[in-house]
């Protein structure tokens, strides 16, 4: 989960707030402890999500609280990620 951790910590910085660190990132449960995510702010870490990952996220899936929560994120691209292969 560690290499997922850190491909979604990628898009965090390149889309959300390039000040964040590494460091800070492993200390966070919730993206929101870092910043305040608007709605263009979440709709640009979706589609990096989507592009880093492969992926789409199905409209079911598409809570505040997936994109804000970074444990639950993690667990989901990794459940998506096996059960994909």
């Amino acid at each position: 989960m560690d290499s997922i951790d850190r491909r979604v910590f990628d898009v965090f910085h390149s889309t959300v707030s390039d000040a964040c660190s590494w460091e800070e990132w492993q200390r966070m449960d919730s993206l929101q402890e870092w910043t305040a995510l608007d709605s263009m702010a979440i709709l640009e870490f979706l589609v990096g999500l989507e592009t880093a990952f492969g992926v789409r996220f199905p409209p079911e899936d598409l809570e505040l609280s997936l994109f804000t929560n970074r444990y639950r994120l993690l667990r989901y691209l990794s459940d998506r990620g096996r059960a994909e292969s």
